[in-house]
């Protein structure tokens, strides 16, 4: 499984150079959540990683890591 407060503490500080300490007052006071933090982190990995005859392979894996359903990684990926 994930830890969803580190992966968006990496991607914030790699992106927009916020270190891990504001990244996790902002979930402490509610401004970051896990559900939308999680659905991104999805995404961006999804559209690294995928190849035409490898996404379904490619979602199972997410679902797996992410501990979701498959159906829902859809979802995800298609908003």
């Amino acid at each position: 499984m994930i830890d969803i407060k580190a992966g968006i503490s990496k991607l914030l500080l790699e992106e927009y150079n916020i270190d891990k300490e504001t990244t996790c007052q902002l979930f402490d006071r509610g401004i970051l959540n896990y559900k939308e933090c999680r659905d991104l982190l999805i995404r961006i990995e999804y559209s690294k990683k995928a190849e035409p005859k490898e996404r379904n392979c490619l979602k199972y894996k997410l679902a797996e890591r992410y501990c979701i359903s498959m159906s829902l990684v859809e979802k995800v990926v298609l908003k």
